[in-house]
């Protein structure tokens, strides 16, 4: 089986890559990162906490968003802090 864990790094270039110019100011949800990124919700909280606990991301505030029901509801989004994040 492949070993497909990548590196904070990585990760962070990653991240970086799937950004719109909109999404590096106001940030992307959990959910827009695993998809952008292709992967599960669960590991992309498991990276986002990561790199909030490095100093390369943080949660830029809520937003809002509809569940599945249709209701209104307040999601966080989180951006990078550094070069390519609203924060420098």
């Amino acid at each position: 089986m492949r070993n497909t864990a990548i590196n904070l790094d990585e990760w962070t270039k990653a991240f970086e890559a799937a950004m719109t110019p909109l999404q590096a100011t106001e940030g992307f949800s959990t959910v827009e990162i695993a998809e952008s990124l292709g992967m599960t919700v669960k590991m992309a909280r498991a990276h986002i906490k990561r790199m909030i606990q490095a100093g390369a991301a943080e949660c830029a505030g809520r937003r809002r968003a509809f569940r599945m029901d249709g209701s209104p509801t307040m999601i966080p989004v989180y951006r990078l802090v550094g070069k390519q994040g609203a924060k420098k």
